[in-house]
């Protein structure tokens, strides 16, 4: 196991928590999950690139495998949009923009 009581919540669980365990509201919330299939599988190529020096460091070969297999996973799992990965900007009621950051560049995708 990877990340054991690992959970990867939906933007709509994000928001449900959010509201029901904080006074924190969400001012933005962008999908960045279409940058991640490039930079898993460059993590995988990298990963096996460096196996026979990680195993003459001792690593052993089951760590190794598991790992190339969770780096491809992923990637499959982001290409299809099974998984995904938002960037959430929160803020506590006091919180008032000035001009400056209300006029900052905008997000690439928004998650509604």
């Amino acid at each position: 196991m990877i990340f054991p009581g690992g959970c990867l919540p939906s933007a709509a669980e994000i928001r449900r928590a959010t509201a029901a365990a904080t006074d924190m509201r969400i001012l933005d919330m962008e999908d960045i999950t279409s940058g991640y299939p490039p930079t898993l599988r460059h993590w995988r190529e990298n990963w096996v690139a460096a196996a026979a020096e990680a195993e003459r460091l001792g690593t052993n070969r089951r760590f190794i495998r598991l790992f190339e297999f969770y780096f491809a996973w992923c990637e499959g799992g982001f290409t299809e949009r099974r998984i995904g990965d938002v960037q959430a900007l929160l803020a506590k009621p006091a919180y008032r923009p000035d001009s400056v950051e209300a006029s900052a560049a905008p997000s690439a995708q928004r998650v509604g």
